[in-house]
């Protein structure tokens, strides 16, 4: 009924207002943010009765109507404005400044004089900022108890594994030239250590194969897991990629990846984005890429995890895919990715998994800046491609942020990766 009110529907409010008795014309709303695509958030002031609305919206008739029918205009909102004020500034700041909603809405003895064009805008900044401000504390409690029970289910009603997968990793489960150089030190031995195809673009072994096979059967155990008892949390990314959270035990794991390799990486390799990593900004998750990993429609689809932590289906005993239908019609299936950046300051991506007929699926990188870097798919100006199918188990491939990048469509086999960004 609010709505109703602000959108200049008095007569119908007025109805619904004789039907839901007093209260609703005092029924306050909640501080709210809203979402435009991914990155276009519009924030709401909550505390607001249609009376609030209506004088937002400077509809006269509607203040009017809920005046007559007992609407309190003495209600503050979450911001400690009543409707009068916003009434009053919104009739300052029309092209014919027009105070009629105000002056219907002012407190006994007062007579509303306009508002400065600065001033509505200095007390409109403030309570968004305020606003903000409170919508994002009220959601990061809520976030870390929605963490909290997700990782007491995570306790309660799961057994790993591979236990000492998420513990950290030690360093037999890392590669021994990686520890030895980390161990030494020095800008000339790390350098010499990763391959550096391009400008700001590193791969080396990370983790030995071993810890590969069992971080794998970890993740594939645990998800297939999850699937079948709905008490176990299943965070996942639009892609099906599992997320690996906080809630499932993987915070020790990324925690010392951070602290003993890519940290002291990072110092050496990028002085410039040097700056200590907040282990509160790292978002990582699993991704892999099949032969008809989409659909028709473009959705990706689903697909489980046997108890090995490798597919349901699709491959013989010794790993090698099997593929039905024609290579067109695979191909057109396959997932088709556009060039973008992600959302880090560092990325780190690991190899976890490849059949041994892995063909393409490579990671194609382009020049990093923007200006001699369009924003077009097209490969002629791409400056160098990162092949999985001709990498080794456990390798990892660092860049930067700001580094444009495409996964190639896959011609046969799978991969599994782990993509993981570091934040500052």
């Amino acid at each position: 009924y609010q709505r109703r009110v602000q959108g200049g529907w008095p007569e119908c409010s007025a109805l619904l207002l004789e039907a839901g008795g007093p209260a609703l014309a005092n029924m306050q709303t909640k501080d709210t943010r809203l979402s435009l695509g991914q990155s276009f958030p519009i924030y709401v002031c909550g505390g607001r009765t249609a009376l609030h609305l209506a004088a937002e919206d400077n509809e006269l008739e509607g203040v009017q109507m809920l005046l007559s029918k007992g609407a309190d205009p003495t209600i503050l909102d979450n911001e400690g404005c009543t409707a009068y004020e916003l009434a009053l500034e919104v009739g300052s700041i029309r092209k014919q400044p027009d105070l009629s909603v105000a002056a219907a809405l002012a407190p006994a003895g007062v007579v509303p004089l306009p508002l400065s064009a600065d001033v509505v805008a200095e007390r409109r900044l403030r309570r968004e900022k305020s606003l903000r401000d409170r919508i994002a504390a009220s959601q990061e409690w809520a976030e870390r108890e929605a963490v909290e029970q997700e990782q007491l289910a995570f306790r309660t009603h799961y057994q790993p594994l591979h236990a000492k997968v998420r513990e950290g990793p030690a360093a037999t489960d890392l590669d021994p030239a990686l520890v030895s150089s980390l161990a030494e030190g020095g800008d000339c031995v790390l350098k010499a250590l990763c391959s550096n195809p391009v400008d700001g673009l590193y791969s080396f072994q990370l983790f030995t194969e071993q810890f590969c096979v069992a971080l794998r059967e970890e993740i594939g155990h645990y998800q297939s897991k999850a699937e079948a008892d709905v008490r176990l949390p299943l965070p996942l990314r639009h892609d099906n990629g599992l997320i690996l959270t906080s809630c499932l035990g993987f915070t020790p794991l990324l925690q010392g990846l951070l602290r003993t390799v890519v940290q002291p990486l990072v110092t050496r390799l990028y002085p410039s984005v040097s700056k200590e990593l907040n282990f509160d900004n790292v978002h990582a998750f699993v991704t892999r890429n099949w032969v008809g990993r989409f659909s028709a429609d473009g959705e990706p689809k689903w697909r489980g995890w046997s108890t090995q932590g490798l597919p349901l289906a699709g491959y013989d005993q010794d790993g090698h895919s099997i593929s039905g239908g024609t290579e067109e019609t695979r191909r057109a299936a396959n997932a088709q990715f556009k060039r973008h950046c992600d959302q880090a300051d560092v990325t780190v991506n690991l190899l976890v998994y490849r059949t041994p007929d892995l063909k393409g699926s490579g990671v194609r990188f382009w020049n990093d800046h923007p200006d001699v870097c369009p924003d077009g798919d097209a490969d002629d100006d791409a400056i160098f491609e990162y092949s999985h199918a001709e990498a080794a188990v456990g390798s990892a491939v660092i860049h930067t942020g700001n580094h444009r990048h495409r996964t190639q469509v896959i011609e046969q086999g799978e991969r599994m990766n782990i993509i993981m960004w570091f934040r500052t």
